[in-house]
């Protein structure tokens, strides 16, 4: 049987304090490329692609950009699994 998705997170003042938020530098930049490495959206199992959004219900605004040119930290999601 499939699995009942979680409801969407309410936005809340604490949410802040939760998030995974690692800082970006160069060697970030440079081990991502060499390894590959893949932590946005579209590389994750709960990303509907159809509706654009996180069947998991979770919001996902600063979960979906794969760049890390020109950012300075990257919001890591914890339902991240990947697809």
């Amino acid at each position: 049987m499939g699995e009942t998705p979680l409801p969407p997170l309410k936005a809340e003042p604490a949410l802040a304090s939760r998030l995974v938020v690692h800082p970006i530098d160069d060697q970030l930049r440079d081990e991502a490329r060499r390894f590959r490495l893949v932590f946005a959206c579209p590389d994750c199992a709960s990303f509907d692609a159809d509706r654009d959004r996180c069947s998991l219900g979770y919001p996902n605004a600063d979960h979906r950009d794969p760049s890390l040119e020109g950012r300075r930290e990257l919001v890591f999601c914890k339902a991240f699994e990947l697809a």
